[in-house]
């Protein structure tokens, strides 16, 4: 059964993300991509990698506003992006070693360590796929406009439209 860090080497190896190599001390490993699109990945007992991003950091005053317009539209899309999305408060962790300090609008995915490379690489780029649109659609990614496709090659996965 692949271990976290073989699935992140082979995940670094696929996409050229030196920054997966290694974890930190707290065993989280990190990649930030173009367009605001910056995620983390650790592993859940041993068992489980929690891919993790930010949508959107969230003032006090807008948070509940904010969090009602993504409720309203995560049901008429959980079929097409089956991320999940979540409020992260004010001392609430869900990334190791770190607390926050700003509410957050996060979006994340588990994945199994016991998948195989296919089913955990197709696992990564749904989260980016969805963090990207949910970004775009909660207006909170840098150009307005975000798209993770470019950022897979064709070889990585063989036989798919990305």
């Amino acid at each position: 059964m692949p271990d976290m860090a073989e699935h992140m080497r082979a995940l670094a190896e696929a996409t050229g993300w030196t920054s997966l190599a290694t974890p930190d001390s707290a065993g989280v490993y990190r990649v930030s991509l173009e367009n605001d699109l910056d995620a983390t990945f650790f592993a859940l007992n041993g068992r489980t990698c929690l891919i993790r991003g930010i949508v959107a950091e969230l003032p006090a005053s807008e948070a509940e506003a904010l969090c009602a317009e993504a409720a309203s539209k995560q049901v008429a899309v959980l079929r097409e992006r089956p991320s999940i999305l979540a409020l992260e408060e004010v001392g609430e962790f869900s990334v190791p070693g770190e607390n926050s300090t700003i509410p957050c609008l996060i979006c994340f995915r588990c994945v199994p360590l016991s998948a195989d490379r296919e089913t955990f690489m197709l696992e990564v780029q749904g989260l980016l796929n969805d963090l990207s649109w949910w970004k775009s659609t909660m207006g909170h990614s840098e150009t307005g406009k975000t798209h993770v496709n470019a950022i897979f090659s064709a070889e990585m996965f063989s036989g798919l439209k990305l």
